[in-house]
């Protein structure tokens, strides 16, 4: 879902105040960036690596990155596509270096994407857990039909819950691609009958 860099609850600054301070060099003023994100992006990280230690790791380079470029970012609002699209290049990188390019390690039922083992993470509540079980499931078994571009499109807007302006900035592509995958993909699950709760849900 999109950030709204300009809400705030009371007594406390806009997000974009703290980009623009960043930006500025003002020391700190990074730290609720990083707050504000880092959970989603240890989530996203984390399933793509199947790994806590090189999440973590990856995540950190993540915002190491976007603090040393904060003054590149040109509109606030564009923030959360900008680090969600820096973490996915660093994956691409992980897996150059391991030589491994198989985005899916492990079936999605044998992980759980929001409780990676960090206390940042609580466990939903147990019909919720079932449902998001079911549904990776379901998505594990259609997944093996999609294009590699169709499966990141599909996990940043079912798994990561990006718009498709978000997508299309952490793709560098059009919004219209964008949308034309997400809209072949569709329809190569609604083929299957045991998609069509992937839609109902999502």
């Amino acid at each position: 879902m999109p950030i709204n860099t300009d809400r705030s609850g009371p007594g406390e600054k806009p997000l974009d105040f703290f980009i623009q301070q960043a930006a500025g060099g003002v020391e700190g003023a990074f730290d609720p960036i990083v707050r504000t994100f880092y959970a989603d992006i240890f989530k996203m990280i984390y399933y793509r690596t199947q790994s806590r230690p090189d999440a973590e790791d990856i995540a950190q380079d993540v915002f190491l990155q976007a603090f040393q470029n904060i003054a590149t970012l040109k509109s606030p609002e564009r923030i959360r596509g900008w680090l969600f699209q820096i973490a996915v290049n660093k994956v691409r990188d992980y897996y150059r270096k391991k030589r491994w390019l198989k985005l899916f390690v492990k079936l999605p039922e044998q992980v759980d994407p929001d409780d990676p083992g960090s206390e940042q993470f609580q466990a939903a509540d147990a019909e919720k857990r079932l449902q998001q079980a079911d549904f990776w499931k379901i998505f594990g078994r259609l997944v093996k039909k999609l294009s590699s571009m169709e499966k990141e499109v599909f996990l940043l807007k079912f798994l990561d819950h990006l718009n498709i302006r978000e997508i299309s900035q952490v793709m560098n592509r059009s919004e219209s691609t964008v949308k034309t995958c997400l809209y072949r993909g569709i329809n190569k699950f609604r083929k299957e009958p045991s998609s069509q709760r992937l839609f109902d849900e999502a």
